[in-house]
């Protein structure tokens, strides 16, 4: 039987969880609504991944869906996209924290996903990927943009990875992007080769976008 030393230690270890807890949905709150402030004063808002915290603030789309709902849906915010039959309205869902859908593209060279930012600006720094397919990855992609979607400009994206985050790839089935780019308004992320499936899929379950988001004045 549990000793009632040990017993004390457990629930004073939860009881710290907990208020953790607390305390970061708390500070995560009250930036978001510092960010609102900032946005809806045609201030720039910036949410940049914190390797060493991991993702306490989340991304920008954790913001937007914070502030307004998923923004796809209930904003301005549109996505295009060469999606697989059946698979047309769940790519809106990837944008959200605790997705349970997945989006798969048609198998054809080029696959993409463009995001229009409705009146904003942003500038893009690294992109997150959790991939709906196990054992699923990709080496040959172009992450472009644009403020007319008709003029495209290559962002020089590249994988990165690190122990922490390669070991995060590895189980979580994670990729990440990063980039020197400037403000714009389309995002789109093209699939150029095969994958490691041998097609030319996309496969994904969430995305999440980090950079600085501002009003287009």
């Amino acid at each position: 039987a549990m000793s009632s030393t040990s017993m004390l230690f457990e629930i004073n270890s939860a009881k710290s969880y907990i208020i953790d807890e607390l305390k970061n949905i708390i500070q995560e709150h009250i930036l978001y609504l510092h960010y609102l402030d900032q946005l809806e004063n045609k201030q720039s808002v910036k949410i940049l991944y914190n390797k060493s915290k991991g993702n306490i603030f989340k991304n920008i789309f954790s913001f937007m869906n914070f502030a307004y709902g998923n923004p796809c849906i209930y904003g301005n915010w549109t996505i295009k996209w060469n999606s697989e039959v059946g698979y047309e309205d769940s790519i809106n869902y990837l944008l959200e924290d605790d997705n349970s859908k997945k989006w798969i593209s048609k198998n054809e060279i080029n696959s993409y996903f463009e995001i229009y930012f409705g009146g904003n600006l942003f500038y893009w720094k690294r992109m997150d990927f959790i991939h709906s397919e196990s054992n699923y990855s990709f080496q040959q992609f172009v992450v472009e943009v644009s403020n007319d979607g008709i003029t495209w400009f290559d962002s020089n994206a590249k994988l990165e990875y690190d122990d922490r985050i390669k070991y995060k790839s590895i189980n979580t089935n994670k990729s990440q992007l990063n980039s020197r780019s400037s403000f714009y308004k389309m995002l789109r992320f093209k699939l150029t080769g095969m994958n490691s499936l041998n097609n030319y899929r996309l496969c994904l379950k969430q995305i999440k976008l980090y950079g600085i988001l501002k009003a287009d004045n």
